[in-house]
């Protein structure tokens, strides 16, 4: 078994259910881990998960606004699946660096584990 991983990626995202959100955006902090299962002595690209497919597929996925970090964790998740046979498990995180609270400091965040079904 390998791990492949994306740490401390930072997108701006149209993320959450205030009006605000939807206009300015914000800034997340994603980190991505994703368990595959490998044949043999990897010596290919092809024959590994690529850093820079899995990057895009997130990267896609975090343009579309979505109301709760939720979907849009379990969603990348389902797309990792379908985009890559040998992944055996996903965990992700995605914090929102500046959350509309007043008087808060700090960030929030969704963490999810998944496993193929």
């Amino acid at each position: 078994m390998m791990t492949i991983a994306l740490h401390n990626v930072q997108l701006r995202g149209y993320h959450g259910i205030h009006p605000e959100e939807l206009l300015t955006g914000n800034q997340f902090l994603i980190n991505c881990s994703v368990d595959y299962t490998t044949p043999k002595r990897v010596e290919h690209i092809d024959e590994t998960l690529n850093y820079v497919q899995l990057f895009e597929l997130i990267k896609t996925r975090m343009q579309t606004p979505t109301p709760l970090l939720e979907i849009l964790v379990q969603d990348i998740c389902g797309t990792i699946f379908e985009q890559f046979a040998q992944a055996t498990e996903v965990r992700i995180d995605i914090q929102k660096l500046n959350p509309l609270i007043t008087g808060f400091q700090g960030t929030v965040g969704i963490a999810y584990t998944a496993k193929r079904p």
